[in-house]
C-alpha cells in the first residue's frame, strides 16, 4: 500500500519524483489521513476495504524505514522508472562552503543522496565563507553555504540571491591562537600583539567580541588583515603573533606550534550558521533546488541515525584525529532548517559591520525576510522552517 500511495502521489503531482522523497511523503501522507490512504489504496489496488484496514494498521506500525531497506526501495523504484522510459540525465551542480559548513552536504555526497536525487554534485572548499559565497555570486558556483557577514552586506532590495536554509549552527566555532613564546598566554596579553584576520568574516567577528569580553580596546591589538590561506604561514614564520579564524584552520596551526601554541576560545560569544544561498536568476539553481535540499534532509537524517559512521566518514575526509571531530560534532546542531534566530543573528551582524566601518550603513534598516525563500523547504520539511 505504501507502494501504491506514491504511485498515485507521483501521478497526482505530474512529476517524475525520485522514489525517496516520495516514500517520505508517503509515510506522512499515510500517518496523517488515514481515510483519504484507504480509498486511494482501493482505487489504486482494487483490494477490499478488510485488507486495506489490515495493511493500513500493519504500515501504522512501522512507518520508520531503516537505511538499508530505503536503499532497496530507491534500486525498484529506479528500474521501475527506467523500464518506463523516464530516466532523465543527472544534473551536475557545485557547491561552495567555508570552513566545517560542508557537514550535510558532504554527507549528501558521500553516501549518495544526491545521485538519488537525479544530482552530479561538485564540493569546493573554500576555506572560509566570504569566498564561498563571492564564488556563488560570481557564478563558479550554484550554491554556497557561508556564514552571516557576506550576506548582510548586500541590500535585499536588489539582492540577485536567496536563502534557502541554514545547514548547521555553532557557538563555538571560531577561536584565536597565539604564539607562546611570544609572550602570549591570557587574553590580556593580545594588547600591543600583531594578530592576523580577515576582514569581515567570522574570525574578525570573535576577535572583536573577544577583545570587547576581556578589555581591550580597538587599537590595543594590531590587526593584521590577510587572506586565510595565509594566516598558518605566516604565524609560523613570526611574521604575525596570533591570528583569529575558524576552529578547523586554529587546529592545524596548532598542531604545528606544539607546545608554543596558546589556543583561545569563548563558547556562547557568538553563534554562526551555515546558511546555503543560490543565485536567483540563473534558472538550473531554482529548478534543483528541491532536490537539493531533499538530499541534504536525508544527510541529516543519517546524521541521526548514524552518527558514529557520520563522524568516521568525515574524520576521513576531513583527514582531522576522531576526537577532534567529536568534538565538533558535540557543539554543533546539525540541521536543515530556517529559524527565526537567523534573522537576529542577520541584524547583528549588519550593525556590526557597521558600527566598525566595514560597509556604509543603508538609507533604511535592511529587511532579510526579503532574500529568504522558504516554500521549498516548507514543502520538504514544514516543521523546520518557523519564519
Amino acid at each position: 500500500m505504501l507502494l501504491a500511495t506514491v504511485g498515485l502521489l507521483e501521478k497526482r503531482s505530474g512529476v517524475a519524483v525520485k522514489f525517496l522523497r516520495a516514500v517520505a511523503q508517503a509515510e506522512d501522507f499515510i500517518s496523517q489521513r488515514p481515510d483519504e490512504t484507504k480509498a486511494i489504496a482501493r482505487e489504486y489496488q482494487k483490494v477490499s476495504a478488510a485488507e486495506i484496514n489490515n495493511l493500513l494498521d500493519f504500515y501504522q506500525s512501522r512507518l520508520s524505514l531503516d537505511h538499508a531497506m530505503l536503499m532497496g526501495l530507491e534500486d525498484t523504484a529506479r528500474w521501475n522508472f527506467e523500464r518506463s522510459g523516464g530516466q532523465q540525465r543527472p544534473k551536475a551542480i557545485t557547491i561552495c562552503h567555508g570552513s566545517v559548513t560542508d557537514i550535510l552536504p558532504r554527507i549528501a555526497l558521500e553516501q549518495g543522496f544526491f545521485n538519488l536525487e537525479g544530482l552530479t554534485v561538485t564540493l569546493k572548499d573554500m576555506s572560509d565563507g566570504k569566498l564561498a559565497f563571492d564564488s556563488m555570486l560570481q557564478g563558479e558556483c550554484n550554491f554556497a553555504v557561508s556564514g552571516a557577514p557576506p550576506i548582510v552586506l548586500h541590500d535585499p532590495k536588489t539582492a540577485k540571491f536567496t536563502i534557502l536554509a541554514t545547514l548547521m549552527s555553532d557557538d563555538n566555532s571560531a577561536r584565536i591562537i597565539g604564539r607562546r613564546d611570544r609572550g602570549i598566554s591570557l587574553p590580556q596579553d593580545l594588547k600591543g600583539k600583531r594578530i592576523g584576520v580577515k576582514r569581515g568574516i567570522i574570525g574578525h567577528l570573535f576577535l572583536d567580541l573577544f577583545m570587547m569580553k576581556h578589555g581591550l580596546a580597538q587599537n590595543e591589538v594590531i590587526q593584521v588583515i590577510m587572506e586565510p590561506d595565509k594566516l598558518q604561514a605566516a604565524l609560523l614564520s613570526g611574521e604575525i603573533d596570533g591570528f583569529a579564524m575558524t576552529n578547523k584552520i586554529v587546529n592545524s596551526a596548532a598542531l604545528s606550534l606544539g607546545d608554543q601554541a596558546t589556543v583561545f576560545s569563548e563558547p556562547g560569544l557568538n553563534i554562526i550558521y551555515g546558511i546555503l544561498t543560490t543565485r536567483t536568476d540563473i534558472s538550473v539553481n531554482l529548478q534543483v533546488t528541491p532536490q537539493v535540499l531533499q538530499a541534504l534532509v536525508h544527510a541529516e537524517q543519517y546524521t541521526r541515525s548514524q552518527p558514529a559512521a557520520a563522524q568516521a566518514q568525515l574524520a576521513k575526509v576531513y583527514k582531522i584525529p576522531k576526537q577532534e571531530l567529536a568534538e565538533i560534532w558535540g557543539r554543533t546542531t546539525i540541521e536543515v532548517a530556517l529559524p527565526n534566530t537567523l534573522f537576529v543573528n542577520l541584524e547583528d551582524q549588519y550593525k556590526w559591520q557597521i558600527e566598525r566601518g566595514i560597509a556604509p550603513a543603508a538609507p533604511v534598516f535592511p529587511n532579510y525576510l526579503a532574500i529568504v525563500s522558504p516554500t521549498y523547504l516548507r514543502a520538504i520539511k514544514p516543521d523546520s522552517v518557523s519564519i
